[in-house]
């Protein structure tokens, strides 16, 4: 039976281990790079220095937290079982089940810290400059940090089947396909071709389709957004996220540590 108790255990020991990798210095310098860009269009008027602030905040919270959840996702697993430092772990009274979501869970506190710092700076500087902030903008956060959870257990999955440059490259394919197959599909020459049809069927079939819960783009223009784009959203990104999950934790319970 699954004991909560321990899998937090792991997750705190991972918080700070991940801490001390600094992993946050990330968000330091996406605090100042929000905050000199800002007051920079400002002194120069380049534009609404508000809506810079919030494009920018946007902006780097995604670079970040996407880069946290490939770099240490691809690892968090893969450095123990390397380091051998793993089979300390399972000889103790911890199941393998355990250990893996304790690990999950102190990547994801590392990937949470880093979106609450980025948008304390991104609101800060909206207000500061006489703009306000909209309630999407709260569910833009959130879709950013269900794409983060995609990425974090896309990648440790990736890397419990094969090596980590492999499991690089199959991040920044899922990545990349994920956010431009929603244009792509619309291109004339995929709609005109049955070939391209089903190529793009298999691929959102398989990989993350990011688009879907990618709200940066209707911030700005909130009147635009697509009626039910939020629900559906969030069904779908919970229901990767679950699927990674279990994926996973099949995949971790079956794997060879020899």
């Amino acid at each position: 039976m699954l004991k909560i108790n321990k899998v937090l255990t792991v997750a705190k020991f991972t918080f700070k281990e991940l801490i001390k990798g600094k992993f946050l210095l990330l968000s330091f310098l996406g605090f100042l790079a929000i905050t000199l860009v800002t007051f920079i269009s400002a002194e120069f008027s380049y534009g609404d220095p508000a809506r810079v602030a919030l494009d920018v905040g946007l902006g780097i919270l995604s670079i970040t937290s996407v880069l946290i959840a490939a770099i240490v996702g691809q690892g968090i697993i893969y450095d123990e079982i390397e380091a051998r430092t793993i089979y300390m772990m399972i000889t103790r009274p911890i199941t393998r089940v355990e250990f893996l979501l304790g690990k999950i869970l102190g990547l994801v506190l590392l990937v949470m810290v880093n979106i609450l710092v980025l948008s304390f700076a991104t609101v800060l500087m909206v207000y500061v400059f006489g703009g306000s902030i909209q309630s999407i903008f709260i569910f833009a956060i959130m879709f950013l940090f269900l794409e983060s959870l995609i990425v974090i257990l896309w990648s440790l999955t990736a890397s419990l089947l094969t090596s980590r440059l492999i499991t690089g490259l199959a991040t920044f394919v899922m990545y990349f396909a994920g956010h431009v197959i929603g244009e792509i599909k619309q291109a004339s020459i995929v709609l005109s071709n049955h070939f391209f049809k089903y190529m793009i069927v298999a691929a959102e079939s398989t990989l993350p389709m990011l688009y879907k819960i990618n709200l940066k783009i209707y911030v700005q223009y909130p009147t635009q957004l697509p009626h039910g784009f939020i629900a559906t959203g969030v069904a779908y990104g919970v229901l990767y996220i679950l699927i990674l999950v279990f994926l996973s934790i099949y995949i971790f319970k079956r794997k060879e540590l020899d």
